[in-house]
């Protein structure tokens, strides 16, 4: 996360479960993510990106077929990307980038989710706000 508030809380919470073989950086995304070695990470998870809704600021999201690209790239065989957003605008730019990606990959899309219980305080605060919630993996083969 680039925000230290929230890396606080996170290492808090790890701390008090007694986790070690966790890593936080205060940093964006995209400078982060070029460091890790190609065919090395088994899953990503980026839940509830902000959307950037505001059609000039569409150019900030993070989410795209270039970042996706990255991710693929550092991705190991058999490993997935998870995806998860509660804008529709969003989710559909996102269906577009992973329609333009290269190599060999499947995807799949649910409203619910697809992996592990533990939900983020945004999902919880979505989910009981009835808003929709919108799920996608991409798994490198």
């Amino acid at each position: 996360d680039r925000v230290i508030k929230w890396l606080r809380r996170r290492l808090k919470r790890a701390a008090d479960e007694n986790i070690s073989n966790l890593k936080f950086s205060c940093m964006e995304a995209q400078g982060f993510i070029p460091n890790i070695a190609p065919d090395s990470v088994n899953i990503f998870h980026i839940y509830f990106p902000d959307p950037w809704p505001k059609r000039r600021h569409h150019s900030r999201r993070l989410i795209d077929e270039k970042f996706l690209t990255l991710l693929l790239e550092k991705t190991a065989p058999g490993g997935s990307i998870y995806l998860a957003t509660d804008d529709s605008d969003y989710f559909k730019q996102m269906q577009k980038s992973a329609a333009l990606l290269k190599g060999e990959f499947e995807s799949r899309l649910s409203h619910e989710r697809m992996i592990g219980p533990i939900k983020t305080t945004y999902e919880t605060k979505f989910a009981s706000a009835g808003l929709i919630l919108n799920y996608m993996e991409i798994k490198k083969k």
